[in-house]
């Protein structure tokens, strides 16, 4: 009883720990894509819709 329970809980953690790397590259992502915005010219950026740049600010 107490491995089968021990088995659950690292799977568990390994699961954790698997969704927090998938949030960082996620993140990471998106502050990537921030800052290659943040070269664009004016009239590109003005051309991007407000909930793309909200996305992409985090």
């Amino acid at each position: 009883m107490a491995l089968e329970e021990q088995r659950k809980k690292e799977e568990e953690d390994k699961k954790r720990q698997a969704d927090l790397e998938n949030k960082h590259l996620r993140i990471n992502r998106g502050k990537i894509k921030w800052l290659e915005t943040e070269r664009l010219p004016e009239k590109q950026k003005k051309r991007l819709l407000p909930r793309e740049l909200k996305k992409l600010k985090l």
